[in-house]
């Protein structure tokens, strides 16, 4: 017998039991690079997020198994989807129903385009896209820098360096744009949204 599932948006008291469900459809669950509770609060407060109303979870007697979250990028008439089903508990019905309101919500938010991430080796989760019409578009490459020490470029007389200070986040918006403007998938950058991210969680500006 199927336990019986429960869809509903996503509340700030669910917010332990999420962190622990996105390591998991992540596949970050007991590895270094896996979200604590604060990290993950931190990541659903960015300016223009708002999981309350653009995330959605899905429960068991167990507690969460499933959620989708939409990131609306207004700017470029973009949504990005992210989101899956606890491998412990695989429930088809249930991530297509979590899928189909990602997909109206992004509608709802003005895209005309929501994208969805998978691995390379998550045949399954690629050809759960296909199945509900979605279709490659663009291959990324994850890496990794492990070298410990970097050593100073050389930089030209005229050029300063320093850190990050108060006050620079829309001179920080405005490089961020000018050098990714025009690549594939960018979204320009608020200087809100920057302010925010380079004070978020473990941040540091000084870095």
């Amino acid at each position: 017998m199927v336990d019986p599932v429960e869809i509903h948006p996503f509340s700030w008291e669910d917010l332990e039991n999420f962190t622990h469900l996105a390591n998991a459809v992540k596949g970050l669950k007991n590895s270094l690079r896996a979200h604590d509770v604060p990290s993950t609060g931190a990541w659903l407060s960015q300016p223009g997020l708002d999981p309350l109303k653009n995330c959605m979870v899905a429960r068991n007697r167990y507690g969460l198994i499933g959620y989708v979250l939409v990131t609306p990028e207004t700017l470029i008439q973009r949504a990005v989807l992210e989101g899956g089903v606890n491998p412990q508990h695989q429930y088809r019905d249930v991530r297509s129903q979590l899928l189909t309101w990602g997909v109206a919500k992004a509608q709802d938010l003005g895209a005309t385009v929501a994208h969805m991430a998978s691995s390379e080796e998550d045949h399954n989760t690629r050809l759960f896209l296909q199945s509900h019409h979605f279709s490659h578009v663009r291959h990324y490459w994850q890496m990794r820098c492990e070298t410990r020490t970097i050593p100073d470029p050389d930089y030209p007389n005229d050029v300063r360096i320093r850190s990050f200070e108060a006050g620079d986040d829309t001179a920080l918006a405005e490089v961020q744009n000018a050098a990714f403007g025009g690549q594939w998938g960018f979204c320009p950058n608020t200087p809100e949204e920057v302010g925010y991210r380079v004070r978020m969680g473990s941040a540091s500006p000084e870095d």
